[in-house]
């Protein structure tokens, strides 16, 4: 490239390789010449070809059709098929580094909950939407990342969730279990007179399955470090054997998730005074308090929590934790209780 030329490539530009710019029309064309200088002169290629700028796809799929230009990419499938299309040209098909996807905002209900994600996956025909949009022609994937960059994409994916109604609304429905779906899996087969599978082999079925498609993610605990609390999403029913009346109750759940020893409260209503005495029955019942209590955004604990920022306690939340900071409880002997709040994990069973 001529020194001279170097002060105006925008406007007077040489061009490299096999071809040499001979035309620049700003906003129409570019024209282009084969290099005679070029290293490689047994290359075989074009004498000259020129670039028409057609801003408008329309216009430029337009003139496809007519036949006053060569060629033009990025075409859709339904244009590709065109007979006026098909008939006169080559239709050449490559892969693209492109990803199109649906993603979930996790801070809003009723998406804060794993399992209507996971039913979402399940719900979501991939097919269908592929042979929609792409004419079948997409790879589907369960991933952002690029098929085509091996160093990057996760080919296990691929299989984490297929089409399955069936096992959208099993994760929809409250209080589902291995029992209770090993229960159903029963009685299946028993009405059809298979053989059925032990609970025991049943259950490690299951857990192989997870485990060779990673559903789950291991979160590492540490013994009486951790309280997980919260209300149960479903109501009970109270009985009042005297009077047969029927009461909804509201159930507080507790877990030390080292040990996955629990603690369950019946509660009238989900207020204020309710919560800070199912906390201190917890405490009774467990002999001692751990140093972190872990509850959800639920009003009646958190006042905000904004996103990279500590969660704010309510006063008499905080106050309840801060009363029993200083006790030395046998069971654990941990100083006492903070208040955090540890969200959701994607795809967490």
């Amino acid at each position: 490239m001529e020194e001279a030329n170097d002060a105006n490539q925008a406007s007077d530009p040489i061009g490299v390789g096999p071809f040499k710019i001979s035309e620049l029309k700003t906003g129409e064309y570019l024209a282009v010449e084969r290099n005679e200088n070029y290293w490689n002169a047994d290359l075989d290629c074009i004498e000259k070809a020129k670039f028409k700028f057609i801003a408008d796809a329309s216009a430029a799929y337009t003139e496809l059709q007519a036949g006053t230009i060569d060629g033009l990419q990025y075409l859709t499938y339904d244009q590709t098929v065109d007979t006026k299309v098909a008939e006169q040209y080559d239709i050449v098909e490559s892969t693209m580094m492109l990803v199109h996807g649906l993603f979930l905002n996790n801070d809003y209900e009723p998406l804060k909950s794993p399992e209507v994600r996971q039913a979402l996956n399940y719900a979501v025909n991939r097919d269908e939407i592929n042979e929609m949009l792409f004419a079948g022609k997409s790879k589907l994937v369960q991933t952002h990342a690029y098929p085509t960059i091996p160093a990057w994409y996760n080919a296990d994916t691929e299989s984490t969730y297929t089409y399955d109604v069936a096992a959208a609304q099993e994760l929809l429905k409250k209080g589902v279990n291995l029992k209770f779906l090993w229960d159903e899996y029963v009685s299946a087969c028993l009405q059809s007179g298979k053989l059925h599978l032990m609970y025991s082999q049943y259950c490690k079925i299951y857990h192989d399955y997870v485990d060779s498609n990673r559903l789950t993610m291991h979160i590492q605990h540490k013994p009486g470090d951790r309280l997980m609390v919260d209300w149960a999403g479903a109501t009970m029913t109270l009985h009042n054997p005297v009077t047969g009346e029927m009461t909804q109750v509201h159930v507080f759940v507790a877990t030390l998730p080292f040990s996955m020893y629990c603690y369950a409260e019946a509660c009238l209503d989900m207020k204020e005074a309710s919560w800070i005495n199912a906390h201190i029955h917890m405490f009774e019942f467990f002999g001692g308090s751990t140093r972190i209590l872990v509850p959800d955004n639920l009003k009646t604990g958190i006042v905000s929590h904004r996103k990279r920022e500590d969660p704010v306690a309510n006063r008499s939340y905080q106050e309840m934790a801060d009363y029993y900071r200083g006790t030395d409880f046998s069971f654990f002997r941990c100083p006492g209780a903070d208040v955090r709040h540890i969200p959701y994990l994607p795809f967490l069973l």
